[in-house]
């Protein structure tokens, strides 16, 4: 069993709360003043909703993508050395894939919960 990566798992709990920065920056001085502060955040969110969304597709579809380059390198060469190589690849696009999706996500979540 592997052990977990805890670096890696901390790099995207701060993607998650460095999403979040923005929005709070702009909310406290209006909140502050005892403005409507959903017409400063509004927007803010949206391009974040918006951001996450994009980055969480492009990045899934960009794995996709080399994952299948990958697989089919791997198939078509006889070098155990090279079918080794493409085996690895594929296992960290994978997970690299996932890191890209989960970040999205977060940042989806976090920004329809603020």
């Amino acid at each position: 069993m592997r052990k977990i990566n805890w670096t890696r798992v901390g790099s995207i709990a701060t993607m998650a709360a460095a999403a979040s920065v923005p929005v709070l920056l702009a909310a406290a001085p209006a909140f502050a003043a005892g403005a409507d502060v959903s017409q400063i955040t509004s927007p803010i969110l949206a391009t974040l909703k918006s951001g996450g969304v994009a980055v969480g597709g492009l990045g899934t579809a960009g794995g996709g993508l080399m994952t299948a380059y990958h697989a089919l390198a791997r198939n078509l060469n006889d070098d155990p050395q090279s079918v080794a190589h493409h085996t690895a690849s594929i296992k960290k696009v994978l997970v690299g894939t996932a890191i890209i999706a989960g970040a999205g996500l977060l940042t989806t979540v976090a920004s329809s919960i603020l």
